[in-house]
């Protein structure tokens, strides 16, 4: 009780020794002299703007108490002293802009959040971050000029963090249900990105990236807490170590970090991003489009020393992200250099949920996929093919369906790819069934049914039993 009253007694007295001055952007007027909160005899009564040539602002000197009446005031405020902000009356007080110059501060517990909302706040060196993410409304950009920023910042609400030359900021910890920081400009952390604490929250690089310094940590994160990198964006760390290093990425379906251990190449600077593969042939032109529909997420990494240091890297993601026939198939973890030249991964594991495995350049692209030919799609889904029956026995259908005369080969290997038989046909325009006759010497089995047609090369597994 009594640290209680001596709070009390101390506000009182800042209160009674401090001049404030009344702004109402409905019942004020410039000419009043902004010392009574109503209008009263001659000109005693509130201010109607907060940053006019006559306004609230232009009455304070430094340190005194500015209280607002709540409404929209549609203005470019700039705040280039220290002020205690007060808002009366329900509702907030919108702002069309605010700035935060060097010898801003706003004192005090004061404003509560939500009850000053600007669409941009611009923030200036030697002013805070948080008072000025305070001030934002959801939604809205927050500018950061140039410069050191020696702050924990949380944020607990959606926007846009545009970086100006890229500002250094100590901490920087997401602790929001749902919120979203969007990237618009490159932001570096000296000491920590503090993930899910706990509420959680994405930062989406978009076309910027999140730079860690050699000095920073980083938390892991989780499916509702991870820096999204939907662009060409990456989350940058610098000066990695022996250690197995974190990279919390993910997309907007889910999480799927990437863990890299190059103790041969400590110290350099390793960038991450991820993406959706929902392009066939987007991640390597040089396989089949059928395989590459089994793609379903591709990490870029790059590095400041590339080549010969044989990493260690394990790309984890959710079951959401795997092909649904990823427990019966063959899969491969393979990375495809600047050269567009692919390499399958030494050591590969593959897991429930990751893989993993050693690579000897990590500069390029790099994806798991279901290997070929067991990650062959069905002639069905060319749209104008089918093949029945499946098991068969001595013989096998095609239907055709035709768009135009044309000449197509059929052929039928086994599953190593050794060449069975071929048949040559001519289909017409329209519907034609082809007839293939006299497997009955062949194993049971799985084999592999390929079409070469106009539209390309379409290959079908199927089982003789």
């Amino acid at each position: 009780m009594k640290k209680l009253f001596t709070l009390v007694f101390a506000f009182s007295c800042y209160v009674a020794s401090s001049q404030i001055i009344y702004v109402n952007t409905l019942t004020g007027q410039d000419s009043n002299n902004g010392l009574a909160q109503t209008q009263g005899s001659g000109n005693s009564g509130p201010k109607k703007t907060i940053s006019g040539q006559f306004g609230g602002f232009s009455a304070l000197t430094g340190g005194e108490i500015l209280s607002v009446a709540a409404g929209n005031y549609n203005e470019h405020v700039i705040i280039d002293k220290s002020v205690q902000l007060i808002k009366t009356g329900s509702g907030a007080i919108e702002l069309a802009s605010l700035t935060l110059s060097e010898s801003a501060h706003v004192i005090g517990n004061q404003p509560a959040e939500g009850a000053f909302l600007a669409n941009v706040v611009t923030i200036n060196t030697g002013s805070s971050i948080s008072e000025g993410l305070q001030l934002l409304k959801t939604g809205g950009v927050i500018n950061v000029n140039p410069g050191t920023y020696d702050e924990q910042l949380t944020f607990s609400k959606t926007c846009y963090l545009n970086g100006l030359e890229e500002p250094v900021i100590s901490n920087l910890i997401l602790d929001g249900a749902a919120v979203v920081v969007t990237l618009e400009g490159s932001v570096r952390i000296s000491e920590s990105l503090q993930l899910n604490r706990p509420a959680g929250g994405i930062i989406e690089t978009s076309s910027f990236d999140l730079i860690l310094s050699s000095t920073a940590s980083v938390t892991p994160g989780n499916a509702i807490s991870h820096v999204r990198t939907s662009g060409t964006g990456n989350l940058v760390i610098e000066g990695i170590t022996a250690a197995a290093t974190l990279f919390p990425v993910g997309t907007a379906s889910g999480y799927a970090p990437v863990t890299i251990d190059d103790a041969n190449n400590t110290g350099e600077t390793i960038k991450v991003r991820i993406r959706q593969a929902n392009n066939p042939n987007s991640f390597n032109p040089d396989l089949p489009e059928q395989v590459n529909r089994h793609i379903n997420l591709e990490w870029t990494i790059s590095e400041s020393d590339a080549g010969g240091n044989n990493a260690s890297v394990r790309f984890d993601y959710s079951g959401a992200n795997e092909p649904s026939d990823w427990t019966t198939v063959q899969n491969r973890l393979v990375g495809r250099n600047q050269s567009n030249t692919w390499n399958i991964g030494a050591g590969i594991t593959i897991g429930d949920g990751f893989s993993s495995a050693t690579f000897t350049d990590l500069g390029g692209v790099f994806a798991v996929y279901s290997d070929f030919p067991n990650a062959i799609g069905s002639l069905e889904t060319a749209g104008n093919f089918s093949v029945f029956p499946t098991p068969f026995n001595d013989q096998l259908f095609i239907n055709a369906n035709s768009k135009s005369t044309e000449q197509i080969t059929v052929q039928l290997t086994d599953i190593s790819g050794k060449l069975i038989s071929s048949t040559t046909a001519v289909l017409s325009k329209g519907q034609n069934q082809i007839a293939l006759n006299s497997f009955a010497q062949f194993s049971n089995g799985i084999y592999l049914l390929r079409l070469i047609t106009s539209q390309g090369v379409l290959t079908t597994k199927v089982v003789k039993g």
